[in-house]
């Protein structure tokens, strides 16, 4: 183990967090043409961001993540996340659009 402690600011400290990898998280999706959201409750092993992307199984859509709302008090789940269908082949390309 190294000596190196980074700073985690107002994180708290590294034994404040969880030693199980499962964050759970309240997904709130929906494709762009629908104007309802659907939810799931859904296990990552750390909470996405915005603008990150994510797939519900192998061969599920891709979301992106445009909104997370963080639980600071007691739920059954770690985070609420808004996310949106995207194409996964335009997200690629736009991601490697200036190699």
């Amino acid at each position: 183990m190294s000596d190196f402690e980074p700073d985690l600011g107002s994180m708290g400290s590294i034994s404040n967090f969880n030693d199980n990898s499962d964050t759970i998280c309240l997904v709130f999706y929906k494709s762009a043409d629908e104007d309802e959201w659907t939810n799931t409750t859904v296990n990552f092993d750390r909470i996405p961001q915005v603008g990150e992307y994510f797939a519900l199984s192998r061969d599920s859509d891709w979301y992106q993540v445009r909104a997370v709302v963080h639980m600071g008090f007691p739920l059954d789940y770690d985070a609420e996340l808004y996310a949106i269908c995207v194409d996964d082949r335009i997200a690629l390309r736009q991601q490697f659009a200036d190699l």
